[in-house]
């Protein structure tokens, strides 16, 4: 019996470990797409209203932080600012 417990601890753990592999693999694949942003050059860049600068420093972030979601924030309050101006 706790042989059996032991050796079904052992697959959870593996399983767990599977996942969790797989969930890096899929954020680093976001991650990979979403630095395609700084293949564009900056005019267009500005048409979708950001700067390389902004994507740099979204792409920097951990892989666990959702980078499209901090550059719009960093957009917004940038583009904030200019209108205060």
């Amino acid at each position: 019996m706790i042989a059996m417990d032991i050796a079904l601890a052992r697959g959870q753990h593996r399983e767990s470990a599977k996942n969790g592999i797989a969930a890096w693999i899929a954020l680093w694949r976001k991650r990979r797409s979403f630095n395609r942003l700084l293949d564009l050059d900056d005019r267009m860049l500005d048409d979708i209203g950001v700067t390389r600068a902004e994507v740099l420093h979204a792409s920097g972030l951990p892989l666990a932080m959702n980078a499209g979601l901090e550059l719009r924030h960093v957009s917004e309050r940038r583009r904030a600012r200019e209108r205060r101006r």
